[in-house]
């Protein structure tokens, strides 16, 4: 439905909820009534450090990124939402925390976005993106 809940593991008991579909109506996000109706959270990812939560819905071009914010109390608050050109199949984060992406083009297989202070920024020099992009590519 489109809900992504955050639970505290030992008590059972919800820390914070999200309805995605809300998120991908905000300025930039997904078309009106797209969000409605593609609204399956299919994959969630944490960063390394666990600073950020990213999470993909099915046939919805987006990622959003959630960050903890730190303070009294720990939360996880939206920060960004990456616009892709594709609708990604799948998400990770890297030991380094980069974020890559596999999105479902043929020309453009292969995504990796890097945290910087004002956001998420692609990256489509990067020399190890190139390396797996062209082990991704058919004979």
């Amino acid at each position: 439905d489109g809900t992504v809940i955050l639970w505290q593991y030992e008590s059972g008991r919800e820390l914070q909820s999200w309805d995605i579909r809300r998120l991908s109506e905000a300025p930039g996000g997904t078309p009106e009534g797209e969000a409605e109706k593609r609204s399956a959270v299919s994959r969630i990812t944490s960063s390394p450090d666990g600073r950020h939560v990213a999470v993909q819905c099915e046939r919805v071009p987006t990622v959003q990124i959630l960050s903890l914010e730190q303070g009294a109390e720990d939360r996880l608050t939206p920060s960004h939402q990456l616009a892709l050109p594709h609708c990604p199949l799948d998400i990770t984060f890297d030991p380094r925390g980069r974020l890559w992406v596999l999105l479902d083009s043929v020309d453009t297989p292969l995504q990796v976005y890097t945290h910087a202070q004002d956001g998420w920024q692609c990256d489509a020099a990067d020399a190890e993106l190139r390396r797996v992009t062209e082990g991704l590519k058919p004979f």
